[in-house]
């Protein structure tokens, strides 16, 4: 059996390896940690970075959007203005077409006008061709 010495002796050593191991944890932890608040802060500072280039990206898409908007807002006003062109020829136009029509109607008129005269010259030559053969007959007998 070991005397007190030497068991005094292993707790000493046991104690003293205990020491230096937590010493050594205790200085490899205090390493990570480092490292781990050095990439933490790394990482804080790459996010204000990557947050500082989204708001001027956005900030940029803003204004170009601001800038279509006063484009298209001018590209509209222009085509206002060519649709009131456009309806004031509508206009014109309905009334070119008013003015066809009238023209239409007379013409209608005057195709039946032609038309009755036809029918009468038919009636006349019709006439004249018995008149012709009367006279014709006339001579022969005569």
């Amino acid at each position: 059996m070991p005397t007190q010495e030497d068991r005094l002796t292993a707790v000493e050593n046991d104690l003293k390896r205990f020491k230096s191991e937590s010493v050594k944890s205790y200085h490899d932890v205090v390493i990570d940690l480092a490292m781990v608040k050095a990439l933490a802060l790394g990482a804080f500072d790459g996010l204000a970075a990557i947050r500082m280039q989204v708001t001027d990206f956005r900030q940029d898409v803003i204004e170009r959007f601001e800038r279509q908007d006063v484009r298209f807002e001018g590209q509209d006003a222009h085509l206002n203005m060519h649709d009131k062109r456009f309806d004031e020829h509508d206009k014109r136009f309905d009334v070119l077409d008013k003015r066809l029509e009238a023209h239409d109607k007379r013409f209608d008129v005057m195709d039946q006008r032609f038309d009755v005269m036809d029918q009468r010259f038919d009636v006349m030559d019709n006439k004249l061709d018995q008149v012709l053969l009367i006279l014709v007959n006339l001579t022969r007998n005569s």
